[in-house]
Formats: C-alpha cells, sequence, structure tokens
C-alpha cells in the first residue's frame, strides 16, 4: 500500500500551462528586422525599436502595423545505436529502478515541431508630445503555439518521453510576447528609451483526497491558483554624431517564469501516520529564462545604401533550466550584419548574415542539453504608396538558421557513481552493491553500468529552421 502512496504522490501532479520564448527572440521584431537577422540595434524605425533598442523610439514617426510570421522547424536530433549490456534489468520490483523493458515510450528520436502561426501587432505614437514616443509590441501565436510541458536533461527522461529536446530552440519559439517602452528625444543628436517585457508568475497549491488507495483513478481534488506579473526591464540609448551615422546601446535585464507551490495528498488508511498524512509535493519550475543582454551596434549610409552592424552579449551562464536547476552554460557573443538598398523611392531591398555560438557545452556526462551553433541568413523587401498623403508600406522576409552538425559521445568515467544529486558523469542507477532484500546475496546483474539515459551513448544534432512573414504598416 506504501508503494502505491509513492505511485500516487508522483503521478499527481498538476502544473499549470508552461510559457516559452516567443520567436521575437530568434527572428526579429518585424519584417524590417527580420530581413536583417535582426541587425538594428543602430537602426530601429518602426515598433522593432521597442525590442531591439528603446533608445530609439523616439525617433520613430507614429506607426501601426500587423503581420503574420510562419515557422518551419526541421532541427533534428539522432541518437546512436545503444551497445548491449548497459539496459537495466528486470529484478522483479525489487530494484531501485524501472527496468527498461518497462518504460512507456521508446526510445526515438526528435524531429522539429509542427508548422505555425503568430500575428506581430506593433504601434507608436507620440500622444500629442513632440519629443517623446509611446511604443508597443505583441506577437501572439494563431496556429500550433504555446506547446505546454517540459523535461528532465538525464537519465529521469526514459520514463516520459524518452527523447532528447533542444534546450535553448524547439518551444522557446512558440510562446506569446507582450512588450511596452517609452523614448524621449533628449538632444538632436540623442535619444534614450525604457521598456519593459511581461510575463506571468504562477503560484499553485493543489489539495488531493484519495477515498480508497486501490482505486486511484477517483480522486478528490481542488486546485488554487494565484498569477502574478514579472516584468524584465530594458534601457538603450542612440546617438547621431554625424548626419547618416548612427550607434546604439541596449540593455535587457533577465526574464523568467516561475511555476511554485506544491500538492498536499491525503489518503484515507493514513490518518494517524503524521509521515504520510499528508504527502507534499514541493514544485519549482522554470519553463521560460531568458538571460540578461547588452547589444551594441553602428549603421551607417552610404549613398543608396545602409550598412548595420550588431554584437550582443549574454549571460548565459545564470541560465536555469526547466527543473529550476543551474547549469554550466558560457556566457556568449554573437554578430549580425544587415544591408539595405532603396532601390526606388517607394521599393528597398534587404539581407543579412549572421552567426550565433551555443552556449552549451559537449555534453559528454550525465546530461543531454542540446544546443547548436547557427548560421543565419535572410532576405526580405518593402514597398511604399501614399494614401490619403499617408504612407503604406508592405514589406515580406524569409530568414533561415542553419544548425551546425554537431556530434557528441558520452564518456563513461572510470570510476562510475551511482545517479544522485550532484553527480555530473554518466551514472548507475543500479548500484553495484546493491543485495537481494530476500536472500541478502549481491546481483551480478548490478555490476557495472547501467543507464538508461536517452542520450547514451551518444547523438547527432543539426537541422534548419525557417521562418516567412508579410507585414503591413501606416505611418499616421
Amino acid at each position: 500500500m506504501f508503494r502505491q502512496l509513492l505511485l500516487l504522490a508522483l503521478v499527481v501532479v498538476i502544473v499549470p500551462a508552461a510559457a516559452n520564448a516567443s520567436p521575437v527572440e530568434v527572428f526579429g521584431a518585424s519584417a524590417r528586422s527580420a530581413s536583417m537577422v535582426g541587425a538594428l540595434v543602430a537602426d530601429p524605425v518602426g515598433p522593432d525599436a521597442v525590442y531591439h533598442n528603446v533608445g530609439g523610439l523616439a525617433r520613430v514617426a507614429p506607426t501601426a502595423g500587423i503581420g503574420m510570421v510562419f515557422l518551419q522547424d526541421r532541427s533534428v536530433i539522432r541518437l546512436k545505436d545503444r551497445p548491449a549490456g548497459y539496459d537495466i534489468p528486470n529484478l522483479g520490483g525489487t530494484g531501485p529502478a524501472v527496468p527498461t523493458e518497462r518504460e512507456l515510450a521508446p526510445r526515438s528520436d526528435t524531429t522539429g515541431d509542427p508548422p505555425m502561426a503568430m500575428m506581430q501587432i506593433g504601434i507608436v505614437s507620440s500622444l500629442g508630445l513632440e519629443r517623446f514616443r509611446f511604443g508597443l509590441l505583441a506577437s501572439l501565436p494563431v496556429h500550433n503555439g504555446a506547446p505546454q510541458g517540459g523535461f528532465f536533461p538525464d537519465e529521469r527522461e526514459r520514463l516520459f518521453t524518452n527523447r532528447l529536446h533542444f534546450e535553448l530552440l524547439g518551444d522557446r519559439v512558440r510562446r506569446f510576447d507582450v512588450r511596452g517602452a517609452v523614448g524621449i528625444q533628449l538632444t538632436d543628436r540623442l535619444s534614450l528609451g525604457l521598456g519593459a517585457a511581461w510575463l506571468p508568475r504562477v503560484e499553485t497549491r493543489n489539495d488531493v483526497y484519495l477515498q480508497n488507495p486501490t482505486d486511484q483513478e477517483n480522486v478528490d481534488l481542488v486546485v488554487q491558483a494565484r498569477q502574478a506579473s514579472r516584468l524584465g526591464l530594458s534601457v538603450g540609448l542612440l546617438f547621431e554624431p554625424m548626419p547618416g551615422l548612427r550607434l546604439g546601446v541596449s540593455a535587457r535585464d533577465a526574464l523568467a517564469m516561475r511555476l511554485t507551490g506544491g500538492n498536499v495528498i491525503r489518503i484515507r488508511g493514513f490518518e494517524d501516520d503524521p509521515e504520510t498524512w499528508p504527502v507534499e509535493q514541493r514544485l519549482d519550475l522554470t519553463p521560460f529564462y531568458s538571460p540578461s543582454s547588452l547589444s551594441t551596434g553602428v549603421s551607417g549610409d552610404l549613398g543608396d545604401w545602409t550598412l548595420s552592424a550588431e554584437a550582443q552579449f549574454e549571460r548565459w551562464s545564470s541560465y536555469r533550466d526547466r527543473q529550476n536547476a543551474q547549469t554550466d552554460f558560457s556566457d556568449r557573443v554573437s554578430g549580425r550584419l544587415g544591408l539595405e538598398f532603396r532601390y526606388s523611392d517607394d521599393t528597398t531591398v534587404r539581407g543579412g548574415l549572421g552567426f550565433v555560438p551555443t552556449p552549451v557545452p559537449a555534453q559528454t556526462g550525465r546530461t543531454n542539453y542540446v544546443d547548436n551553433s547557427r548560421l543565419l541568413t535572410s532576405l526580405g523587401a518593402s514597398h511604399g504608396v501614399q494614401i490619403f498623403g499617408n504612407e503604406l508600406e508592405v514589406a515580406w522576409f524569409t530568414q533561415i538558421h542553419f544548425l551546425l552538425p554537431r556530434d557528441t559521445d558520452k564518456v563513461v568515467p572510470e570510476s562510475i557513481r551511482n545517479c544522485g544529486p550532484g553527480i555530473t558523469d554518466l551514472c548507475d542507477e543500479l548500484p553495484d552493491d546493491l543485495r537481494d532484500p530476500r536472500t541478502g546475496r549481491p546481483i551480478p546483474e548490478a555490476g557495472g553500468l547501467q543507464t538508461g539515459n536517452p542520450g547514451f551513448p551518444g547523438f547527432v544534432s543539426g537541422g534548419w529552421m525557417a521562418a516567412a512573414g508579410l507585414e503591413v504598416s501606416w505611418k499616421f
């Protein structure tokens, strides 16, 4: 019966919908931004300034825009064949680990998520003030967005999907995004802005009562949830030392969504046992974490050409995974180049190149944080027309991220330790000194390394992701 209690304590976990990052952070905040791989910290000209550099917001003409973005994910993780002799044997219920043959899902490769569509809406208003601007930017999923759930980065995942998952991509591009900002023109050459991104914070308490321990399908359940807001602040400056030359800097604070709380489980028949009445489960998850960053860039006009360059520092060393565990990721610096050519008075052609290195070290030990360095390419254009004295612009873009192939092989340590908190090497799920509880004799099958880690003995990751979009904006 106590096993049933533990089983119930594991399976009756009520978790609110998980939130993940938006495509704004991955592909850009507008059609112009995406067609220049996001190299706009020194040259935002629309509502995209709310994300790329709030310091440039005050220079933006009052604008309203709406667009659709379509995403295609062809990333892939291929698992290498498992050698014989490492599976966890079936010890007839006496073992400390679930045997390999009882895993609910077969070990399998990972392919990209289904295609999805996002709607992006932006607006900039002066509110009647000459040197002041207020801006809003929203990215909202309209098809196949905002998946729910999380995963474990180690051998525990074999009890769930039994697959590996992209840690910093995948579901990171499928969430809503809401941001706001204000900007002020300090001088003719210098402008300043302050902005904020919004995410919910959820605290949940779930009270569970089980009348019949042998009937775990019927429970009395009371769900209580409280939701609050979390803000990630941003600040930016835009400086124009001479006509046609712009310098920009933008800093963004870290932003995370937290799910905290727990479950309180009571089972009839255990009222007199203070250790099991009730059973309390603690919940502390981080479905989404975006690190603090600092971006600097320069943009210059050369006749009909505009060249923009940007470097971005991201503090991934502070990253916490979905289980709210600290990681050993490294800080990274990425680079982007964007180019504009004014083909005619009403048509502009754009392109871009970028490189984003992975902050994730080689996963040769226990964990399976999958991430790849990316090569970014983009192409787009805009076409303007005059309607009733105002400018209406139609813009389109395509952007492709090539995930540079990464080949990972697990390293079996000379001294194999049992799986537990703080163990970073590939670990043993079946201790070598395990003994039969009935006879007290050693169990021969426990010798050596037994692991169901989905990433063992290794894996290869790569593929590509693409986005395409169409946007209509009106300057009023």
